[in-house]
């Protein structure tokens, strides 16, 4: 038997689900949890690690002594090089697959870190923390994502779902590990650490395999995709890009100076405030597990849920002016991180449903492209409202919060089209 009938595919069962090649691999089974674990993994590092940054805020503003609007663009690119690189990476993984521009990824993000050891100002941290660790893991995240996408389908939600839930749990550990290694070793030595971190990636990377049912017979006749201009004649998937771009534009913000507000409306230091991004992580956590048992359960309407959670969410980000207490503090956080959590497993799953299945890389590619350009222009444009402010983060956490709610009501518009 030659190398090429190895990889044969058959469809079985009705043809949706119970792909398989003689090899004995098969989707929704077997090797799809290691792809669904390895997800979780990678996840971990890339969630784990860019939202950190917000512990890491204030110490930028501090060691290099620059002002908000000027440290925020750290972030703002990390972001948005990690999502707005989105349709390119989308169309490098159909050409060389999930498993090399995964494991590139990898060495860029951890070379951006290494290369941010020595950064003598904040501008030079744009280009080495901001555009490179980013474009690292935007091609990463986005293997880890449609890794998952094609090696599951009847139980697609579920092991998305699965995913970040193991994402979620790394979130909470990485935003401790970031705040200790703050404490013990410093801005840069922190850095450095965080590079080994990422350079796990590398090892991840290398078990992304393709999808049984994608598998090539023979290789060169496997058909590649490209970007699609009809995916934008579905006014639904119009519809939900616009909403992911209103949502991320006000989530973002939030993530990254919750910390700073509680230093100015609770007058903590900068370890007990950092505390709270570690309160966003669990109850992200949580929202992420109810919503992956929720996604795909045939009586749910994908849609409303997402916009329940995310209304919710932005609710008591509105709310949060009132928050002047502690516990009240760590209600609104509580709020605002489920309505979260539930965003990060429901909006990836609504993608490929919105589009066909050919369309589904590149469609994946302008899902994360919507948060990109939220991230880029929303963080500083954050950071000039509280310099505008004269540093009250009261208002931009009220503002903020505004933006998902207008967010949750264009999800539901998708069902109502």
């Amino acid at each position: 038997m030659t190398r090429t009938a190895k990889y044969h595919v058959q469809p079985v069962g009705n043809g949706n689900q119970g792909y398989f090649d003689k090899g004995g691999d098969q989707v929704d089974r077997g090797y799809a949890w290691a792809i669904c674990a390895t997800a979780g993994l990678i996840y971990t590092i890339t969630d784990g690690v860019s939202f950190s940054t917000g512990v890491l805020f204030p110490e930028f503003m501090s060691y290099y002594s620059s002002p908000a609007n000027e440290a925020a663009w750290i972030s703002s690119l990390m972001f948005g090089a990690m999502l707005l690189s989105g349709p390119l990476i989308g169309v490098l993984i159909s050409r060389f697959g999930a498993r090399v521009v995964g494991f590139v990824g990898s060495l860029l993000a951890a070379g951006g870190m290494v290369a941010s050891f020595w950064a003598p100002n904040v501008y030079y941290l744009m280009g080495t923390l901001g555009v490179l660790t980013g474009l690292g893991y935007g091609c990463i995240m986005l293997a880890a994502l449609t890794s998952v996408t094609f090696w599951f389908d009847a139980k697609r939600g579920f092991a998305f779902g699965l995913a970040v839930v193991i994402s979620g749990l790394g979130t909470f550990v990485i935003s401790l590990l970031t705040a200790f290694l703050l404490d013990h070793y410093g801005l840069h030595g922190a850095l450095l650490i965080l590079a080994g971190v990422s350079l796990q990636g590398c090892i991840l990377a290398l078990l992304l395999r393709p999808a049984p049912k994608h598998l090539p017979e023979p290789l060169s006749h496997y058909p590649k995709k490209h970007f699609d201009p009809a995916m934008f004649k579905r006014v639904k998937f119009d519809i939900f890009l616009l909403a992911c771009l209103i949502f991320a534009t006000g989530y973002f913000p939030i993530f990254m100076f919750v910390t700073s507000w509680a230093e100015q409306v609770l007058q903590l230091n900068a370890v007990d405030a950092a505390a709270f991004l570690t309160i966003i992580a669990v109850a992200q956590l949580a929202g992420r597990m109810v919503c992956a048992v929720l996604i795909d359960r045939t009586w749910v309407n994908k849609s409303f849920l997402l916009a329940g959670a995310l209304w919710c969410g932005g609710a008591a980000a509105c709310l949060s002016l009132y928050c002047t207490t502690y516990k009240t503090a760590v209600m609104f956080c509580c709020v605002y991180g489920f309505g979260g959590g539930c965003a990060m497993v429901g909006l990836p799953m609504l993608t490929p449903l919105l589009v066909t299945k050919e369309q589904t890389e590149v469609a994946s590619g302008f899902f994360v492209f919507a948060f990109g350009v939220s991230a880029l222009l929303g963080l500083p444009a954050a950071g000039a409202v509280v310099e505008y402010l004269q540093g009250d983060f009261r208002w931009l956490m009220v503002g903020s919060g505004g933006l998902i709610c207008a967010g949750s009501f264009v999800v539901a518009a998708i069902e109502c089209h």
